[in-house]
Formats: C-alpha cells, sequence, structure tokens
C-alpha cells in the first residue's frame, strides 16, 4: 500500500458524529489511536492479528499506537507522520473546533 493509498483509505473511512475541543497535548498520537479504535476495519488483518488478543473486545491506545507504529512500518512512511494523518481524520470526522492548524489528510 502507497501513502497515497493509506491516505484515501483514510478520507473514505472519515464520518461525521460530535463535536469537541482541540487538544495540543492530544495531537497527534491520542488522537490517532482513537481514531483507529473506531475504525478497526481499516486495520490490515495481519497487523490486527498480531497486536489485538483473540478474545478482542475492543482496541486499547496502547494497542493502537503498536498498529500504527507497524503500518507506518509496512508503509515505509514515519511513524509521526502516520500518525498526524490520522489524527487529522479525527479532527475531521468529530468536527472538532479550535485547531489552530489548517487540516489535511
Amino acid at each position: 500500500m502507497s501513502l497515497e493509498q493509506f491516505k484515501t483509505l483514510v478520507k473514505e473511512s472519515i464520518r461525521e458524529e460530535i463535536r469537541e475541543n482541540f487538544s495540543p497535548s492530544r495531537y497527534p498520537y491520542t488522537y490517532a489511536a482513537d481514531y483507529l479504535r473506531g475504525h478497526s476495519e481499516l486495520i490490515p488483518e495481519q497487523i490486527f492479528d498480531e497486536v489485538v488478543p483473540l478474545d478482542y473486545h475492543g482496541i486499547a491506545r496502547s494497542q493502537s499506537s503498536q498498529i500504527r507504529t507497524k503500518w507506518a512500518a509496512e508503509l515505509g512512511i514515519d511513524d509521526k507522520l502516520a500518525a498526524e494523518i490520522l489524527a487529522n481524520a479525527y479532527l475531521i470526522e468529530n468536527r472538532v473546533s479550535n485547531v489552530p492548524f489548517d487540516i489535511e489528510v
């Protein structure tokens, strides 16, 4: 999967839900983790199976972080860039207000 395919996959998964205020301490890693937790269907199966136990009842933020790191490595992109792409998708999807920069996925 290329970086552009990754971005397209993330863009296509965005849905509108709630509104919240932007929190700089949550950007990009916590927002990225929360985005993946809500979109487990996007995660490549082999990475999901490596990280998430068989008795899956939801993805923890720590597991989301491991998934993002493995996925970024598989794509050959920097982990922070992957986190920013996923976090930006979270910000758009959840219509987060007061974001101090232009959001791009």
